[in-house]
């Protein structure tokens, strides 16, 4: 139509219009038939410029996917298939002969089909984005630990802290005397870059003041290197790092004098360890056991002072032996209680439970709530996280080697090129996240502050009525 137009006005022939019409018909290898199809479609446009022809070619044709029956099938087929899906599970979904029966199919979709299906079901190929740590984070004990204990305590502390700028400068003058500097600890195995193949653990304080813990000449560092495995020198329990403690410690003392120094260890499991002596209902046997498991006695004997929890040597059937839950409930008058199986299974009792098995019962018991223990720790909150995902991207741009030795190298190189300013950016995300916390906001929102506001040293005093907005935005799209 536009053609058409344009040789319309700059026609020189007498009954421009017709000639026009065909000349642009020509010129599209068309006839006079369309030559007055177009008239009547510039006509119409130029009553009512909304009229515009359109192509309808391909409309008649529509896809199979059209059927909300077997997109719905579709869908809850490879939801069924977990969170690692292909084109080819599509079509074999739809090759099979009763889903061509039941869906009327004449025949099997190819895969390029398949693709351009799962892209229209909302599929896409991508990575999986990386995002904050969420096992556990949310229980109800977590939180609490944290907004009663951990930050409380961080808060304190945290007037009295060097702040660094993104420039890699001190943000404010603090006295060397006396400052708080706070070290993290933790230990993570850094993998070959393809393959099970052998690993190594590095256990090393970091701080963003000093970097990794070492005296100023490098001759000294708290870093320990460390094979974990079964065959291997087994794994990193708590007497290594009490042992490392010590390490680092000695180092400080000699080299750091003049600060205070406070250490934030990562809570794993393999670090937990109660004092020899205390309780534990996890082991008490329900009851009274006169023989082990290799037959024999039980029996404990009796020192200068007696202990409650055994039967004495007098005892008509069992002297000597341990009581058993069943008969400590009983002597605390706890008859009823005595009466209830050993343990909920797996130990996973219902929330706010207290008299549910034997073993819940005595945990609530003064002597057993005596016994100190640390709950899981906020790896968001401990930079170190950050420090040691650095060094492994660093450390798989080596190339592949299944030597240990270029194992060791490797490792020690990747954890050097992380950079001092570079650890305090992780320091600043991890001092975002806390503060996050301290204003009341869950682990989503607080990701989410921490990504607005990744700019500032701490979370603004707005920003509870940005999140209102933000979260009100969201809600009305």
């Amino acid at each position: 139509m536009k053609k058409f137009m344009w040789k319309y006005v700059e026609g020189q022939q007498t009954s421009k219009w017709t000639a026009a019409s065909l000349q642009t018909a020509q010129d599209h290898e068309r006839g006079p038939n369309h030559a007055q199809t177009l008239q009547e479609w510039t006509l119409a446009f130029l009553a009512d410029r909304k009229n515009i022809p359109t192509n309808v070619y391909g409309t008649w044709n529509t896809s199979k996917l059209d059927d909300k029956d077997l997109a719905h099938a579709i869908l809850l087929h490879l939801q069924s298939l977990g969170p690692y899906i292909r084109a080819q599970d599509v079509v074999d979904f739809v090759k099979q002969p009763e889903i061509q029966e039941k869906f009327e199919l004449k025949k099997p979709i190819s895969r390029a089909t398949a693709q351009q299906w799962m892209l229209h079901l909302g599929y896409r190929w991508t990575n999986t984005p990386g995002g904050q740590y969420v096992d556990g984070h949310e229980q109800i004990d977590v939180i609490e630990y944290w907004q009663k204990v951990f930050l409380p305590a961080w808060m304190s502390i945290e007037e009295r802290t060097r702040r660094w700028k993104i420039d890699n400068h001190m943000e404010e003058d603090v006295p060397e005397s006396r400052n708080p500097r706070p070290v993290v600890v933790c230990e993570k195995a850094v993998p070959r870059p393809k393959g099970e193949g052998a690993s190594l653990m590095v256990a090393d304080f970091v701080s963003a003041d000093y970097g990794w813990l070492r005296s100023p000449d490098g001759t000294k560092e708290a870093r320990v290197l460390f094979k974990a495995g079964i065959n291997q020198e087994g794994y990193f329990t708590n007497d290594n790092i009490l042992k490392h403690a010590t390490t680092a410690m000695d180092i400080l003392t000699e080299y750091y004098p003049d600060e205070e120094h406070i250490l934030v260890f990562d809570n794993a499991s393999t670090h937990l360890k109660h004092v020899d002596s205390a309780l534990s209902a996890r082991d008490m046997p329900k009851g009274t056991k006169a023989r082990d498991e290799n037959g024999k006695l039980t029996r404990k004997p009796l020192k200068e002072n007696p202990q409650p929890l055994y039967f004495p040597d007098d005892h008509p059937t069992h002297p000597g032996c341990f009581k058993g839950m069943s008969v400590i409930l009983q002597e605390h008058g706890l008859v009823e209680e005595s009466k209830l199986l050993r343990e909920c299974a797996g130990f996973k009792c219902k929330p706010g439970a207290t008299k549910c098995c034997f073993r819940r019962v005595l945990y609530t018991q003064p002597d057993f709530k005596m016994v100190d223990s640390l709950l899981e720790f906020h790896c968001e909150l401990n930079f170190i996280e950050q420090c040691w995902g650095y060094a492994k991207r660093k450390y798989r741009e080596f190339p592949p080697s299944s030597a240990k030795a270029d194992l060791q190298k490797n490792v020690l190189a990747a954890l050097d090129m992380i950079p001092l300013v570079t650890m305090r950016r992780f320091s600043y995300c991890s001092q975002r996240f806390m503060h996050a916390y301290n204003e009341g906001l869950s682990g989503k929102d607080a990701a989410w502050a921490c990504k607005k506001y990744k700019g500032h040293c701490i979370i603004p005093q707005n920003l509870l009525v940005g999140l209102e907005r933000t979260n009100a935005g969201t809600a009305a799209h």
